[in-house]
């Protein structure tokens, strides 16, 4: 019952996808309240500022993803198959997440803006450790492989930028689609590298200017 949970953990429950559907700056003080069925003074008892809930919602959601990523890639034993777990999820928690939230969201940075520093800052602290962890994944695949140090760079970067482009465009179009190619792609990429020798520099594979 709403009642048995703290107003605090209500204000940011009620927040998320207020903020993931309409961006930071379009949902106010008032919504959050109204949707989470609280008064505005309790708002400003459990938090000083409208930045401060965003940044208790960001730790919210990654707390929850992070626990998610780790035990989905624990299930797997050989270093393609945790990858192929962490591809898994990434669709699984977007077809999820349209399912709660009537939309596909992309990740929950994609609703913040420069108008919160504070939170945009504790933001990018999570991407950089979801994407650590993915770079991990890759570099055990890719040592297994005989990848060079600096085409392990460059595929973990190239990978990367796929993902956020697509979680982007699945976001803009609100079509699951793009999602739904990332695991391919990503898989199609690092088999083709491998076939062209994975001890060949990047330079080998970069269009000079």
């Amino acid at each position: 019952m709403k009642s048995q949970i703290p107003t605090s953990q209500r204000l940011v429950l009620a927040a998320i996808p207020l903020i993931w559907r309409n961006g930071f700056s379009a949902v106010s003080v008032d919504m959050i309240c109204r949707e989470a069925g609280a008064h505005k003074g309790s708002f400003y008892h459990a938090f000083p500022s409208k930045n401060a809930l965003l940044t208790s919602a960001i730790e919210t959601v990654w707390n929850r993803n992070r626990a998610e990523l780790r035990e989905m890639i624990a299930q797997a034993t050989e270093p393609l198959q945790k990858l192929d777990k962490y591809l898994d999820w990434t669709l699984l928690y977007q077809r999820r997440m349209q399912r709660e939230l009537g939309f596909v969201p992309g990740h929950f940075h994609m609703a913040i803006d420069i108008t919160a520093p504070e939170a945009v800052a504790r933001s990018q602290v999570y991407r950089a450790e979801g994407k650590a962890l993915l770079a991990q994944v890759l570099r055990d695949v890719l040592k297994d492989w005989g990848a060079s140090t600096d085409l392990m760079d460059w595929l973990i970067d190239t990978i990367n930028y796929i993902g956020e482009g697509l979680l982007i465009e699945a976001r803009l179009s609100n079509s699951i689609r793009p999602v739904e190619a990332l695991k391919p792609t990503v898989m199609r990429l690092i088999e083709e590298v491998a076939k062209k020798r994975l001890d060949r520099s990047v330079n080998d594979f970069t269009i000079a200017p």
